[in-house]
């Protein structure tokens, strides 16, 4: 049987049940994710705050070759991001809404090129309706959102997929189609690129069409990798000659190999990934048919196929044996994941796989939670609001519904944990207050107290570089610069500081604490009350 006849044998969703497209339902749930998470969640620190904050430096510098972050040279993270941000604000100006527009666009994108790849693959249907699975998979629209690097990679992946799908069929293009995503992906997120791309690339011949000889398919791979190289390198060479030799040599060793060999932050045991999978996979952890899809093997007859399994399952475990391990590492491996999960049928399937999976779910979460490896936030959510939401989520998950009501329990869930999120969880995350009494004052002179890592440059639309002072030197910053604010994180008990501030609001589990100026001088407004 081919894989067109078994997918007219067994559609998941009928004309009848869905009269708008799979691929069109996706994309418009993914713009309305994208609209609901920049209007009713705030910015988060620190790593969205810190991202904003290079690119307003970049932007207020004009310094566009080599990013910086507190007036100092930044090589954690490639360009292609904050130029794209500062690309988006030479056309309307440095705006919050429209920087983090720019990485969230990447969830509509992915949807759409996941429906693209299933086309290359000859199956239209499954894989527009596989883009609904991937807009319904609740970590890919909730990380998709945020300000970071890993929406773009996840664009940058699938674009290489259907370049190795096209070149597999013999059409040259397709190697350029794969060395362009690669060039693409290093500025994206550097060389990580080749963990999602080259062990499809190099096992070819499990997947691909059958030829006398794979020499011509090598050397097109070989040819593909020199195009991505040069791309990453048309930045990289020129802007570590800029940025001087710590510069370059953060930028080309610590950056890939560290990462790797001993990750210098974010650690995690080699179990970590399997550990949070159910959640990953949510809410089709609960489909048996969708599991059962996702670990099966390809028959003969859709070679193709195979490709997504091998996508998927080496960059599971190569992420699973490096030592830096995040949750949205995993995001560029979910578009192969839907495709592979499409056949879901019901989810739940029964009643006992819903309870068992429940269970394993509730016990690896409760293992993770207790050895401390998940850096899981203080969050402050009202359980009256989280019964709400638990119990729309049972009702939707017991219901043995089809793909169309598992895109509704994302729906609910996602929009309801933002929309009271509002009032409870993200309210210890919410700088908004600071970057108002910056933009109070003109050009400040600004101390942080303690470690900065970027919170408030881009929020105060700050000029000059945050100066870093220990808690017992407030009072002598303070008289040294007159003119001068000063911010400290500090516990709910203020023991370590030596004045009390003008200011203070909760801060992810503790106190974000402010000092306006002895003499402050401002222009174009009122100091807040």
């Amino acid at each position: 049987m081919t894989l067109a006849s078994t997918e007219r044998a067994s559609p998941i969703v009928t004309r009848r049940e869905l009269s708008l497209s799979p691929t069109g339902l996706a994309v418009g749930l993914s713009f309305l994710f994208v609209a609901v998470a920049l209007l009713a969640r705030p910015l988060l620190p620190i790593d969205e705050t810190r991202y904003l904050t290079v690119a307003w430096e970049m932007w207020n510098s004009g310094n566009y070759l080599v990013p910086h972050l507190n007036g100092e040279t930044y090589a954690h993270k490639p360009p292609l991001l904050f130029w794209l941000i500062n690309l988006a604000w030479a056309v309307t100006g440095p705006s919050e809404i429209v920087a983090r527009l720019v990485p969230a666009l990447s969830m509509p994108v992915a949807v759409f090129l996941t429906s693209r790849l299933g086309r290359e693959l000859n199956a239209t249907r499954r894989g527009a309706e596989s883009a609904l699975v991937l807009a319904s998979m609740l970590v890919f629209v909730a990380l998709s959102s945020m300000t970071m690097f890993d929406g773009l990679l996840t664009v940058c992946v699938l674009v290489g997929l259907i370049g190795l799908v096209r070149a597999g069929r013999g059409e040259r293009s397709g190697f350029v189609l794969l060395g362009v995503a690669i060039g693409l992906g290093v500025l994206a997120k550097g060389p990580v690129i080749a963990v999602h791309l080259l062990p499809a690339a190099l096992l070819a011949p499990v997947w691909a069409a059958r030829r006398a000889s794979w020499k011509g398919w090598y050397l097109g791979v070989v040819c593909s990798i020199a195009i991505g190289t040069a791309i990453g390198l048309v930045w990289a060479i020129p802007a570590a000659i800029a940025g001087g030799q710590e510069f370059a040599n953060e930028l080309f060793l610590k950056q890939s190999a560290g990462r790797v060999v001993d990750a210098f932050a974010h650690k995690k045991p080699f179990w970590f990934y399997i550990a949070i999978l159910p959640l990953v996979l949510c809410p089709f952890t609960f489909s048996r048919s969708a599991i059962r899809s996702l670990v099966s093997w390809p028959s003969e007859s859709a070679r193709e196929w195979r490709l997504l399994t091998i996508s998927a399952g080496c960059g599971f475990i190569i992420f699973s044996l490096m030592s830096g391990k995040q949750v949205h590492y995993l995001l560029p491996l979910l578009p192969a994941a839907a495709l592979l999960m499409q056949r879901v049928r019901n989810v739940p399937d029964d009643l006992r796989w819903f309870v068992l999976t429940l269970a394993v779910c509730l016990v690896m979460i409760a293992v993770v939670v207790s050895l401390d490896v998940f850096d899981l936030p203080t969050l402050h959510i009202n359980a009256d609001g989280l019964l709400v939401l638990v119990g729309l989520a049972a009702m939707l998950m017991l219901a043995r519904h089809d793909l169309t009501l598992a895109a509704a329990f994302t729906a609910i869930v996602f929009l309801g944990l933002h929309l009271h999120g509002w009032r409870s969880a993200f309210i210890p995350y919410d700088l908004g207050w600071v970057g108002t009494e910056l933009r109070s004052y003109h050009d400040p002179d600004v101390a942080f107290v303690g470690l900065y890592h970027g919170e408030i440059a881009f929020l105060g639309r700050l000029d000059r570089p945050v100066a870093q002072i220990g808690s017992a030197d407030i009072s002598s910053w303070r008289t040294a610069h007159p003119r001068g604010i000063v911010i400290a994180v500090t516990d709910m008990y203020h023991r370590d500081l030596e004045t009390q501030p003008d200011l203070q609001r909760p801060y992810r589990g503790g106190m974000m604490a402010l000092w306006r100026p002895l003499q402050p001088e401002q222009t174009n407004a009122a100091p807040p009350p």
